[in-house]
């Protein structure tokens, strides 16, 4: 009898605190100022319904967002993102980059506002260009999410880390958009002697010194924004194509179909510059130099990249 009397005490004391702090966070987040405590009460919530009701509070929508490096195989994953069920990929998004422009003259670009300011110089672009991408992606997600699908946003890291003298230390798209969502995010790599390569054959090097060691050294300040385990290997994607993209639909909370591996390839993304092909399978390294070959071996940036992704020369 005595331990049933203790245990009622105990819950009519637990009751007791999550009331009183139940009053002290609706006072705050759900009170117009001129309401009285008292008159939340007689409303006669129940317990349960007013946690689950401030529990909505300031809860923010997930977004989904990829990152990688140009010339590094995120193409290929985006697209089979694009594959899965309900899902809409926007691709290389970035809030500043003009790498798109032509520098000879303005071009007709009559949906893209962004643009638009720019030629007409207006004031601030920065800023504004920052407001433009966060009022268009909370607009795009609600739209999206009110038919029931998953928008995923791909980054376009290139112009955060790839561009002029200085590389950034993190993602705009990140620091623009995380006030705003949840942000669900992953990182793709890829071996850096191949994705150099590439970027040396598309003629894509917008860095200075254009040296590997530099591009080595660019890539750690972008896997730095990245816990390992939201960070997923090109060529384990290639390897088991499957396994990988399951394990991303669940890093990115959306629904996983076996059947991306066939229908991928009939999905439109941005930036489709590798060896194209219908099969997801390896490629063979492109031609290597001897004084590249030299200069991979003393990259103090690439031994610590390979030492972090367990990648060997």
């Amino acid at each position: 009898m005595k331990k049933i009397y203790n245990n009622q005490k105990s819950l009519k004391s637990l009751h007791t605190e999550i009331e009183s702090a139940l009053q002290v966070i609706e006072q705050k987040y759900l009170l117009p100022k001129k309401e009285s405590t008292a008159s939340v009460e007689s409303k006669e919530f129940s317990l349960l319904e007013r946690c689950e009701k401030l529990s909505k509070i300031n809860k923010k929508d997930v977004l989904r967002t990829v990152h990688h490096f140009a010339c590094s195989g995120g193409t290929l994953i985006s697209k089979c993102i694009s594959s899965l069920p309900n899902v809409y990929l926007l691709s290389e998004v970035h809030p500043y980059t003009k790498l798109h422009f032509n520098e000879s003259g303005a071009e007709y670009s009559p949906t893209d506002i962004t643009r638009l300011c720019h030629y007409a110089n207006v004031p601030n672009i920065n800023s504004l260009s920052e407001t433009i991408l966060r009022n268009n992606i909370v607009t795009v997600s609600d739209h999206i999410n009110a038919l029931g699908g998953e928008l995923v946003i791909r980054d376009h890291s290139h112009a955060d880390f790839c561009v002029g003298d200085n590389s950034s230390n993190s993602c705009s798209i990140l620091n623009i958009l995380s006030d705003d969502f949840e942000i669900k995010k992953i990182a793709t790599v890829r071996h850096p002697v191949d994705s150099y390569l590439s970027l040396i054959k598309n003629n894509w090097v917008h860095f200075s010194p254009p040296t590997f060691n530099e591009y080595c050294t660019r890539l750690l300040y972008f896997l730095k924004n990245f816990e390992m385990s939201e960070i997923y290997k090109y060529e384990d994607f290639v390897d088991n194509p499957k396994a990988q993209m399951e394990l991303i639909s669940t890093a990115l909370d959306i629904k996983y179909d076996e059947n991306f591996s066939t229908t991928f390839n009939i999905h439109n993304v941005t930036g489709d510059s590798g060896r194209k092909g219908s099969k997801i399978q390896v490629r063979e390294r492109l031609g290597l130099s001897s004084s590249l070959k030299d200069e991979v071996s003393k990259s103090r940036a690439f031994e610590e990249v390979a030492n972090m992704m367990s990648y060997s020369f």
